[in-house]
């Protein structure tokens, strides 16, 4: 399957029918609404949903899921075009940002992001679930200022809220070398890295959330699943 890159791509058409020319695979085009229902799918092989509410959040490079689940459902299944590459681009041109695109960025994101957050902070939810590459980087970076060295395997791994907050300040105040020498970044996201930290702060403090859980299993196992 293709997601937010081809979805918009103008040239998107093209793309599928080379793959198909060229190496026989048939690739399907999901909606934003799609990729979510199957992020879900993903997670609920290896996480509990039952019980309180939960929001899993997976933020990718075009696009942004928001899954609210309700005893096990997905009650609402939201795709925004909020991903780190888009927001990076729109707002995060300087290196080290600059503190007034950093705050930008804060509003922006606040006003963007509450139509898929409401309900959820209306149900009180606390435990929130990060999937995909963004959020495991993320939370991996959070826990080795913690001191915790989750090595490759993160899935399961929570961290604070503040842990959070504090990274995201941190990294909105480096350049990129000062990005690459922190531990427990991946190298190839060294770009955008900031810009999901703030969107996965801006959603923690919306939620009042106390920490955030990491989940391997995504899009990709979702897909299994359903196949």
């Amino acid at each position: 399957v293709a997601t937010s890159a081809v979805r918009e791509a103008g040239n998107g058409g093209e793309f599928i029918q080379r793959i198909f020319d060229e190496v026989g695979l048939r690739v399907s085009v999901i909606p934003g609404r799609e990729e979510a229902r199957l992020i879900h799918l993903g997670v609920a092989q290896v996480e509990d949903l039952d019980g309180p509410p939960s929001l899993i959040l997976d933020i990718g490079g075009g696009s942004v899921e928001v899954v609210l689940v309700e005893d096990g459902r997905p009650t609402e299944l939201h795709s925004l075009k909020l991903g780190v590459s888009r927001m990076s681009e729109r707002f995060l041109q300087a290196d080290p940002p600059r503190a007034k695109d950093v705050a930008r960025l804060e509003e922006f994101l606040s006003e963007a992001l509450e139509p898929a957050l409401a309900l959820a902070a209306k149900r009180k939810v606390k435990r929130v679930i990060g999937t995909s590459g963004t959020l495991l980087t993320l939370i991996s970076m959070a826990a080795h200022r913690l001191g915790v060295r989750p090595g490759a395997q993160v899935h399961g791994l929570e961290v604070p809220a503040e842990a959070i907050t504090h990274l995201a300040r941190v990294l909105a105040r480096a350049d990129r070398e000062e990005r690459l020498a922190m531990r427990g970044i991946d190298p190839k996201r060294v770009e955008l890295i900031t810009a999901g930290a703030v969107l996965t702060d801006v959603v923690l403090g919306r939620l009042k959330s106390p920490r955030i859980r990491a989940c391997t299993w995504a899009l990709r196992e979702g897909l299994v699943q359903d196949f």
